[in-house]
């Protein structure tokens, strides 16, 4: 089985907004200054995996990363690497990173282990199941398909909601735009809603629940429209239906539920506030600034990473807003499925699956392959240009394939 598309185009879409290409402000006098780490177990097996990772981040002036690969489910590689001046805090193994879209690969284990258990179907009409029966407001007026939304659907990106650029579909079909996501707007439904505070998940489902679909749900899917019809609000959605049916928090599922049984401790949510980084958490370097979606009425911008970027981790939570290791997010994926529901497969031939996250400071990438290997990177940056992580991948698809 192939992927459904390119992990770069995974990119693009993971965060529903355009890559930043802007510089990073670094000086050749800087550059200078600046000091290369690697720490965890070096092995000759992982020497070429440092040379690619520290190609990489020099090149593009990448603080933090780390890199994980598993080939049989044994570890080969689990590094991390700074290059950042000597003051910089040293990345470690052990060291969080926020894993944006990566995310949805743990609400997919969270609905599989649902279905598995008889709590609940993929048919289950989401909204109607959620008990959300009118929009947030008078003047809004619910789309007639709305309750027709599955989890399977919202698993699909099949929802009805195109959040990116118009499509045409396989089929033929012309898909529109609604150019609103609405887990990059929260600023925007706030003042709908009149709130002086961010929307909660409820409050943010009953908002788009009285908004416009883009077409009948079921009828096209991630891969049928080329990764274009993208919905990051679906999987708050999932996040919202794991939190009805076990009466748990969506976090505190996934951790009990999927995490714990595979001895996996190291996966938290993230917090969107700076001050309120997780313990050894990256900071998260992103040239952008906006208004702040933490306090929607305030007029002062702030860094995109830390909710300037008009979203919050707390409330995308499902869709993007897990912090983890490296090690964990490969690890993970050696037992569930890193796209769709499911464990990882274990089709006969050859394939590859993919997925990847990408908001302010945050770019991250899955994969698990036919021959036994499952491998993570993460890193505290986006500013990147068009090929470069196109170049990283393939870099490391050629040294994974050399694994013996």
């Amino acid at each position: 089985m192939p992927d459904p598309i390119s992990r770069r185009r995974f990119l693009g879409m993971a965060a529903g907004l355009s890559m930043a290409l802007t510089d990073t402000g670094l000086t050749a006098a800087s550059v200078s200054r600046q000091r290369w780490t690697a720490t965890g177990a070096a092995t000759p097996t992982s020497a070429p995996f440092d040379h690619a990772m520290q190609r990489f981040m020099q090149q593009h002036a990448v603080r933090a990363g780390s890199l994980s690969v598993l080939k049989d489910g044994r570890t080969v590689v689990h590094r991390a690497y700074t290059w950042a001046a000597a003051d910089y805090a040293v990345t470690r193994p052990a060291s969080l990173f926020r894993i944006a879209s990566c995310s949805k690969a743990f609400t997919c284990a969270a609905i599989t282990r649902l279905l598995a258990g008889g709590r609940l179907s993929r048919h289950d009409a989401v909204f109607p199941l959620l008990g959300i029966t009118s929009p947030a407001f008078s003047q809004q007026s619910p789309d007639p398909r709305i309750n027709a939304i599955t989890v399977q659907d919202l698993v699909n990106h099949a929802g009805g909601w195109n959040d990116h650029g118009q499509v045409t579909a396989l089929d033929g079909t012309v898909i529109p735009s609604s150019g609103f996501d609405p887990v990059f707007r929260i600023r925007e439904i706030a003042h709908a809603l009149g709130l002086a505070v961010p929307p909660t998940k409820r409050q943010l489902a009953e908002y788009m629940y009285g908004e416009p679909l883009q077409f009948a749900p079921g009828t096209q899917d991630y891969t049928s429209t080329h990764g274009a019809s993208y919905s990051n609000f679906g999987y708050v959605l999932l996040g919202l239906v794991v939190e009805h049916v076990t009466g748990r928090s969506y976090p505190g599922y996934v951790r009990d539920a999927i995490l714990v049984p595979l001895g996996i401790h190291d996966v938290y949510l993230a917090h969107t506030a700076r001050e309120r980084r997780l313990p050894g958490e990256v900071t998260y370097d992103d040239p952008g600034h906006g208004l702040s979606a933490l306090r929607p009425a305030s007029s002062r911008a702030v860094p995109a990473a830390y909710g300037g970027g008009d979203f919050l981790t707390e409330t995308m939570d499902a869709g993007g807003g897990l912090a983890m290791t490296s090690f964990a997010l490969a690890r993970f994926i050696h037992t569930y499925a890193v796209w769709g529901l499911g464990r990882r497969s274990t089709a006969a031939g050859t394939w590859q699956w993919a997925r990847a996250g990408s908001m302010p400071g945050t770019t991250s990438l899955a994969v698990s392959r036919s021959n036994g290997i499952d491998y993570a990177y993460v890193f505290n940056s986006r500013t990147f240009p068009p090929d470069a992580l196109n170049r990283l991948d393939a870099t490391l698809d050629r040294l994974t394939n050399a694994l013996r």
